[in-house]
């Protein structure tokens, strides 16, 4: 399963970075996010690993972080695996000059198990999900977000 979303901020690329790089700032627009373990790896650096927990409709339930790439302002990406799903995400941030950002989110899942067979009937709900998450993301930046 595959799709992308863009999304324009009214930021510059450098001050949309900053909070995107920023481990604190995951809570903040990823609420359901508990914990964030740094496991090995150069931290927010290509090979590093990161344990991700997550307490959402009273389940808990973590994935584990891998960095691909990281090329500062432009691209970040990763692969978040937990049981049954992998996921791979690229995030790119592209000045469109007046200040503003565009960013452009790549993501594919890869499902196993039941995952494979119900996967269809949860894209709509994946989708809007992360267009939820990037857009709690954009007010964050844009200071409309504590």
């Amino acid at each position: 399963m595959k799709y992308s979303i863009e999304l324009i901020i009214n930021k510059s690329r450098d001050k949309v970075w900053d909070k995107f790089d920023s481990v604190e700032n995951f809570y903040k627009w990823q609420p359901t996010l508990t914990e964030f373990i740094h496991e090995s790896g150069e931290a927010g650096q290509p090979g590093a690993k990161s344990r991700l927990k997550y307490r959402e409709r009273n389940k808990d339930y973590e994935m584990t972080e891998t960095i691909t790439s990281r090329k500062k302002p432009e691209e970040f990406s990763g692969t978040y695996e937990m049981k049954g799903t992998k996921n791979f995400i690229k995030n790119k941030f592209t000045d469109v000059g007046e200040g503003k950002t565009k960013w452009e989110l790549d993501s594919e899942f890869e499902f196993g198990g039941i995952f494979k067979l119900i996967s269809p009937l949860m894209k709509g709900m994946i989708v809007k999900r992360t267009k939820t998450d990037m857009n709690r993301f954009k007010d964050l930046v844009e200071g409309n977000l504590g």
